[in-house]
Parts: structure tokens; sequence; C-alpha cells
């Protein structure tokens, strides 16, 4: 059949699944009278459904049943077709004689394709549960595998939640005991008999405020059933009809998820039908009335024309609304137990107004069109923690949801426990708070030296709350051991201040003051002294020290705490060990904002090994890992590499988490800054432009990845020599981060002095000039005087000095640079050679060559051995020294220093790179004080073809050409 035909067969298939045997014959007669091809199909199709699926004759209709392995994740199936089936029917057959075991007390509860029944088992003398399928067209009678009424589809679901629910063994999930057919032929199992409420009524107590029901309590019972799912997840298991009705508490706070009849098993083929007839106009006149009653009610199951129940509306996920099979996954149940907090906050079921009357159809509809009404719109008391993780589990996206449930769970147990939750950033002053609440004996005893602290901070004019937290933080930190006089004591703080440090990018820097860094120094050798005799609480802190150390810009305090962490860690877990593997990502990327690139690359493979062999090659902190390393090789120059490895990462985000999420983006980004390295300037502004799209429809104007990404536009821009649209960006980046984060925070000083490196670029060192001096300052009363940032904008400051020909107080600005960086960074760092390289050039400004060439030789030769010598800074520097060379006459070092230079950059970077017409320049100097006009003149002649007219160089190498041509001139 072609698919419009086998649309059309499969829909009067479906409608015809909801009759009784006589009316659909009539059914059949009547849409098909005029087509016999039509009726033969349809015929066949409801043929085979109809197949008896426990017949021993007919063998192999169970094959794709699924069976979960003992493996955490794994599944395979198995072929159990008449071996199942001959099995249940030779034991029918000896119990024929023999009294009935199970005998029907009442019926405990009925939906849409079985029922339930409180059943007595006289063998063990206790009551059970026993659930039967439900025959089509038969009002609700139980049905046999004989049965008219019952499809071999309907009798394959039963059996698949039954075997399904048997392998879920968990204290939260009702255990199944036996599997069989009775005397009648008629199928059921049997599973323990669960007393108590359905969540349902809990919800109603609740609100009656009954019974003792609160709810912080309900919230204790939704982390068990965030427990009983996740551990569903891990085997593969994703439940799909989560609701409150399906969730039972017991009288002895046991509780219970119910009803695996929709399950589905990842990696198996569904047997279930999601497709929902969406033009009912046709059909609904078939409807039983049994179905029409309960699709009137808003909390009843969503039924398809064949009879199929689809999840219930209400806590449906947009994804399984729209049918959207291989969308369906863990973050499907995440999302219904969003929904069912949604109701415990509001009193009411998303989309559903009291009162009103709203069938399951129409909710359907609504979970589609979009989000309901927000949480806190209904219930403003509501705390802004809980709707935010309603919010986040409802999320429409399934990638912004929580990454699984035991992520929604520990959000939930934090916020009962008066913890901070992932949903709802807060600041360090929050976090403090809660900690002094659920610590108040602890924080009474440390509460006099805090005030102290806080007190003697308060007279400083630049101190703000956020900086005074922080630092009352840290004084705790560096009391550990002498006040705390018990380990669990110690632990709560520890996990209070890895909190504080670990989620919180907002304190980078900001309000830090040189008292904070002595406290600071303070804790951390406490936390040494102190804390030997707990290894692991010790590395803990150390490691949290280091990176606030790092995030304050003191690299040599960030490196010692974090090689003494790691150094732990190591001891104590193994080099493979997981959170070995996480000390020393952390000191791998230390080491790349130290420029200490081939370490770098160095703890990058260390740390990517043990997320490999601990989280698997595809969890999140192995790709942060393998984009880290990336990184690292970009860092270096090694392009092909770094390409290879963002790419992985790229891909790898796509498909786990989709293009718009924010890790995603970074990758790309970094993909772009790859792209423009080496000069594939379209393909990068092709993903940078991508990026900034996709991040100004999901995120908010200030959110990082659009910040990030127009960043690197900006430096795009300025390669491509758009100097007007990179200034415009850079002033919407300052205004937006001013907005944000005021005047001081660092990523507004940054911006500011990119606004300014590009005016020096653009041969406007007059403006840049006065905006350096004002940010210089401003750097110096915000960060300190040896902070990296501090440094930068000195160093920009006196490049723009010296292009204005300022020479004495460029070099004794350059020289003041140096020697910072010398005492931060050590002699060997990137920005110390970088600022011996700058002093060099001040000297040859000066005129005072022999002065700045051993300076400029050892820059070179420091830069070379850090970077390697295909780097683009060791190449910058190299044109320097030809040109100090050339300035002294030593025309043959030139010549050779020049030249080698002029075809490494042409390789790797091409002709018309920035630091290759350099290069050109040079060369054509070298050759006109050679006396090699001619060789100058075609030189020249090429430098002015490659250089755009809009390029403020442009004028300079015309003049250079005109002093070229008059010397030939002069020679005739």
């Amino acid at each position: 059949m072609d698919a419009e035909r086998e649309k059309r067969v499969n829909e009067i298939v479906a409608a015809a699944g909801t009759l009784a045997p006589a009316a659909r014959a009539a059914y059949i007669d009547e849409t098909c009278a005029d087509n016999g091809e039509l009726r033969e199909d349809v015929e066949r199709v409801i043929s085979e459904q109809d197949t008896v699926l426990l017949d021993p004759a007919k063998p192999g209709l169970l094959r794709h049943l699924p069976i979960v392995s003992e493996a955490p994740t794994a599944l395979r199936s198995t072929d159990l077709g008449s071996e199942l089936v001959q099995r249940l029917d030779q034991r029918r057959q000896l119990l024929e004689a023999a009294p009935a075991r199970y005998k029907i007390a009442d019926e405990v509860a009925r939906g849409g394709q079985g029922v339930i029944y409180r059943v007595w088992d006289g063998d063990l003398r206790r009551h059970l549960a026993m659930k039967v399928v439900l025959g089509k067209g038969t009002d609700g009678e139980a049905a046999t595998p004989q049965s008219p009424a019952v499809n071999s589809r309907s009798l394959g679901r039963f059996l698949e939640e039954a075997q399904v629910t048997s392998q879920l063994d968990h204290p939260g999930i009702v255990p199944v005991h036996e599997l069989g057919l009775d005397s009648s032929g008629q199928l059921y199992f049997t599973m323990k008999l669960v007393k108590g409420r359905s969540l349902s009524e809990v919800f109603e107590l609740v609100r009656k405020a009954e019974d003792g029901w609160s709810t912080t309590r309900v919230l204790g019972v939704l982390q068990k059933v965030c427990d009983a799912m996740a551990y569903a997840h891990a085997k593969g298991v994703i439940h799909r009809d989560l609701k409150p009705a399906n969730v039972m508490v017991g009288r002895f706070g046991e509780v219970y998820v119910m009803d695996w009849g929709l399950a589905k098993v990842l990696g198996q083929d569904d047997s279930k039908n999601l497709r929902i007839v969406s033009d009912l106009s046709n059909t609904v006149e078939m409807r039983s009335e049994r179905q029409e009653r309960a699709e009137d009610a808003p909390d009843s199951s969503l039924v398809t024309m064949d009879g199929d129940v689809v999840g219930t509306p209400a806590y449906m996920s947009p994804e399984q609304a729209r049918g959207d099979l291989e969308e369906i996954g863990p973050a499907t149940d995440v999302y219904a137990l969003g929904a069912m907090m949604y109701q415990l906050m509001s009193g009411r079921m998303p989309y559903v107004t009291p009162g009103a009357k709203v069938n399951s159809y129409a909710l359907w509809q609504m979970v589609q069109a979009g989000p309901p009404i927000p949480v806190e719109s209904l219930a403003p008391e509501t705390p802004v923690e809980l709707a935010a993780i309603c919010h986040r589990a409802m999320e429409r996206r399934r990638q912004d949801r929580y990454v699984d449930m035991l992520e929604l769970g520990d959000d939930l147990r934090a916020y009962v426990e008066g913890r901070v939750v992932r949903a709802y950033p807060a600041g360090p002053l929050d976090k403090a708070k809660k900690w002094i609440r659920r610590n108040k004996s602890l924080a009474t005893s440390l509460g006099g030296l805090a005030l102290v602290t806080m007190i003697a901070l308060a007279g400083l004019s630049h101190a703000n709350p956020v900086a005074l937290a922080v630092i009352v933080a840290i004084t705790l930190a560096g009391l550990v051991g002498i006040t705390l006089v018990n380990m669990s004591a110690k632990k709560r703080l520890v996990a209070f201040l890895e909190n504080l440090f670990e989620h919180d990018p907002s304190m980078e820097s900001r309000g830090a003051t040189k008292v904070a860094s002595e406290i600071l120094d303070r804790a951390s050798q406490k936390i040494r002294e102190e804390l030997g005799r707990e290894p692991q609480v010790q590395a803990r802190l150390l490691d949290s020290m280091g990176r606030v150390q790092q995030s304050l810009g003191r690299y040599r305090e960030a490196r010692t705490l974090l090689e003494q962490a790691l150094e732990i860690r190591r001891a104590e877990g193994g080099a493979s060990g997981l959170e070995t593997a996480r000390t020393t990502l952390h000191l791998a990327r230390l080491a790349l904002a130290q420029s200490r690139n081939v370490e770098a690359e160095e703890l990058h493979r260390e740390a990517l090994t043990g997320f490999r062999s601990t989280l698997g090659p595809a969890h999140p902190e192995t790709l942060d890992a393998l984009l880290g390393l990336g990184e690292t090789y970009l860092s270096q120059d090694k392009f092909g590499q770094a390409e290879e490895l963002t790419r992985e990462v790229v891909e790898a985000r796509k498909v786990d988490l989709g293009k718009a999420d924010p890790e995603t983006m970074r990758a790309v980004l970094q993909l772009a800054s790859v792209f423009s390295a080496v000069d594939r300037l379209d393909e990068a502004e092709e993903l940078i432009l991508e990026v900034v799209e996709r991040s100004g429809r999901s995120h908010s104007e200030e959110h990082p990845v659009r910040m990030d990404a127009t960043v690197k536009l900006v430096r795009l821009r300025r390669l491509q020599h758009r100097f007007a649209d990179a200034e415009a960006l850079i002033l919407e980046l300052i205004d937006e981060c001013r907005r944000s984060s005021g005047e001081d925070h660092p990523q507004t000083i940054d911006f500011r002095r990119k606004l300014a490196v590009l005016l020096i670029r653009q041969s406007r060192s007059d403006e840049a000039e006065p905006l350096l001096r004002e940010l210089c300052a401003d750097a110096e009363r915000v960060l300190g005087q040896d902070h990296a940032s501090t440094l930068s904008c000195r160093h920009s400051l006196s490049i723009a000095l010296l292009n204005l020909e300022k020479f004495d107080e460029t070099l004794e600005l350059s020289s003041d640079v140096l020697n910072r960086n010398q005492q931060v960074f050590g002699p060997r760092h990137r920005n110390t050679m970088s600022s011996r390289g700058n002093v060099a050039r001040v000297y040859a400004e000066m005129g005072r060559y022999e002065e700045a060439e051993p300076l400029m030789i050892e820059a070179t030769e420091g830069l070379g051995g850090l970077l390697g010598t295909k780097h683009h800074l060791y190449q910058a520097f190299r044109i320097q020294l030809a040109s100090i060379l050339l300035k002294q006459d030593k025309l043959d070092l030139a010549e050779s220093v020049g030249l080698a230079t002029l075809q490494a950059l042409e390789d790797s970077e091409g002709k018309t790179n920035r630091r290759t017409m350099e290069a050109l320049t040079c060369m054509t100097k070298v050759r006109w004080k050679q006396g090699r006009l001619p060789e100058a003149m075609k030189l020249v002649t090429q430098l002015l073809d490659r250089t755009p007219e809009g390029d403020p160089l442009f004028k300079k190498r015309n003049e250079l050409r005109g002093e070229i041509s008059a010397a030939m001139r002069e020679q005739g």
C-alpha cells in the first residue's frame, strides 16, 4: 500500500476497533461499499490484529516483549512465544480439577484497559490485587484470550505491563507475584495489594489541612516518587502516565508508583500507538457512552480511536502530546512530576480552571498550544524556590528541564532541608542565611567573629553585601578545626562553602579587597594545618579555595591550593578517580589561564582519561574536558586538532542537548574561534551569527552565551576591517554590562578595554588614551594593582602612549607592568614575555636599539619555548626583532629573521593576514636598505594589492611605495 492508502486503512481500522463485532461489520460495509480493494485491506489488517495471542498453534507473538537485564541500562529482547503459552496452558489444565486459588472479594479500580480486583489467596492466606484485561465493546467485561472482543495488541500490552513491572525491583514499585490463566482461560497477573490513599486524595487533604497533611509532607512523598522513577529510568523504563492517581501513599509512609501499562522500554520497538486522531468529526458519534463520560473528566486518560491509552493530558509533556516518539525519555516523566507539583501548589491541574467543563481532548490541544498559567500567578504565596523547581521541571523543551529524576529529587530535598536549590539562583548572602537557619547552634558559636569581620569591613567604601557575605564565609572556613568539635558539623560547613563557591559566578572578583585576600590566605593556611586527619574534607576545601583564588586573579595562590588538593585526591582515590579528574580539570583550566599551554594540554588529557573511565565518553563532564583540550590546542595554534575535538563536542551536544542549549552554543563559539584563527572568516561569521540569533530567541539580552557570541563577533568584525561595526557592537556590550552588573564589574572593565584596543587599531590612540587612563584607575580601585585585568589595562595604555610618542611616560609605565607581571605570574609567563617585548618596542621607538635588541630576543625565544614556534605571538615578536635589527643596519640578520617569518606566516595564516602584512612591510624595508629596489618595489606593490583602501595602514604603505619609487628615480 502507498502512504495515503495505508493512512486511510489505519483510520478505518482504528474507528472499527471501538465497536462491537456486529456494529463493526456494519461500519465496514458502509465505509467500503464502493471500494472492494479497500475493504480487503481493512479486513486483512483487522484479522492480523485479532489473532488469538495465546493460541499455542500460533507461536512467536510475544517475541518483542522487553526483558530488563541486571545491567543498569541494558535491555534485551527474547522469544517467549509458544513456550510461555504452553507453560501457562499446562498450568491451567493441572489446576482445573483443584479448588480455585483466588477468590474475588471486590473491585478496587477500573480503567479503560483493565480492571483490578481485591482477591483472596487461599494458599498463602492473604489479600492480593489481581489485574485482568478488559474486552472492547463488551461494556467493560473482563476478557479471555479467546474472547472475540479482545485483539492480540491489547493482550500483548497486558503481558508487557506484567513483565516490565515484575522486573522493576524497587520499594517504590508494586511487586508482581504471578502471571497466569484461570480455569476459564482469563489472563491475569497478581501483585501486592496496596492499602492507603492515592496522591489525588492526599492533595485534597492538603487543601483542607486535614489528617496532618501539609505541602512539606507531600514534598517528601514526591522525593520518593523521584527515587522510584530514577531507578526505573536507570533500567531504561519510562512510565508515560505519571499522575497523582497513579501514586499510592500507605499508612506508614510507603509510596508506590502504580499502573505501568503505558510504560516504554528504551531501545525497544514501542507496541503502543501514541498517534491521536486530530480530527474527530467523522468518528465522534461512534464513541461509546463510557468513553464520552471518561473524556469529560479532566484527569482522565486520553484514548485513541483504536482504544489505546496514551497518557493523561493535564500531566503530559509537550513532546508526548505531539506524539514525538523519539523525543520521549526520562524528561517526559520529569515534566509529569512537575505537573503534580503544579497541582499541589495551585490546587488545580495544569490548564484546568475549577468549575469549567473541559475534556481530555481539549486539554491535549492546550498542552500543544503553550504553557499553563504560571503557578505563582495562581498561588502568589508559593515559595519562589518551589515555583522555580516546578517551572524547570515543566519547561517546554526537554533540554531545559532537569537532567533526570535524581536532579529533580535533589532540588526537592534541598528545599525541604533549607538548602539552596539549583533551579533558583541565589547569591552568597542568600546561601549564608540558609546555612545559618539550618545550623543555628553552630552559627551562634561562630557569630561573634563573623560579626566582628563584617563591622571591620563595613567602613570600606567599596564593600558591598555580596563581598561581605563572601568574606564572612571565608572567615568561617578559617575556623574549621578550631571552633568545630565534631565532623558532622565540619561536613555541613564544607558543603555550604563548596556550594557557595561552586555556583555563584557573579561573585567573581566583585568587590574583592586586600582584606578579602588576606582572609583567604589565612583560611587556606588553617585548612592545611587543621584538616590533615580528614584528607577528603581537606581536599574539597582546598579545591574550592583554589578556584576562588583563581577567580580573584591570584593565580600563584590558586595553583598552590589546587596542586595540594590534587596530591591528596590522587593519594586517596587514585589517579583515575572521579574527584581526582575534577581537580585535575580545575588545575588544567588554571594552567590555560596562565598560558602554560603544554602543561594545560597534559592536564586536560589526564582529566579526560579519568572522566572517560568513571563517567563514560558521552557524559557532560567528559565533554567539558574534551572541549578544554580543544581550547589548549587552539592556544598552541594546533588548529587541525582543535577543530577536530571541538567539532566532536559540538555534534555530541547537539544530539544530547539540542542546538539551542547554552553548552552546545559555547562549543559552537569555540569552533568559530578556530575558524577565525585560520582566516576562515565566512565560516566563523555563520556560526557566530547563528548563536547570536538562537541565544537572542531563547535567553535574555544579558545572557552570557549571547554576550560571548557578541565578543566573538567584535573580534571577527575587526579581522574583517569592519571597524565601525565592531565599535558599535562593543558599545552595546558595555551598555548591557553596565545595566546588568554595574560600572565596576570586571566584565564591564574588560569590555571598556576592548573598546580602547579597537580605537588603537584604528590609529585613534588620542581617543583611547583618556579612556584607558580612567579605566586603569577604575581597575586598580576595584581589582587591585596586581590583578591580571588591571595589568592588561596598563599594558594597553602603554601602547597608546607609545603611538602618541610619549616615550618617557611609556617607558616608565611599561617597565612597571613588566615588573608586576614578573611578580604575579613569574618570569616565564606569557604576560611577562609580552611585557618584556613591549619594553623592547619602547626602547626601539626611542632609538635605543642596543637596549631593545636583547630584550626582544629574550621575549621572542621565551614565547617560542612557551607557545611553540608556530604561535602567532611568537611570529609577531620575530617581526619586531627583524625591525630592530634593520634599524641597526644588521641587514643580513634582519633578512634572515624577516624572510623566515614571512614564509611561515604565509603558510600558516595566509597572505592577507595582518601579521603576514607586517612581515611583508618589514621585508620591503630590508630590500630597500639593501639597495635591491626592484625587489622592494615588487614587495610594496604586493603589499598595497592586499591592503583594503579603507584600512588606516593603506596610506602609510602607499607613502612607502612613493619613497621607494623616488629612490629608484634617483638611481635612474
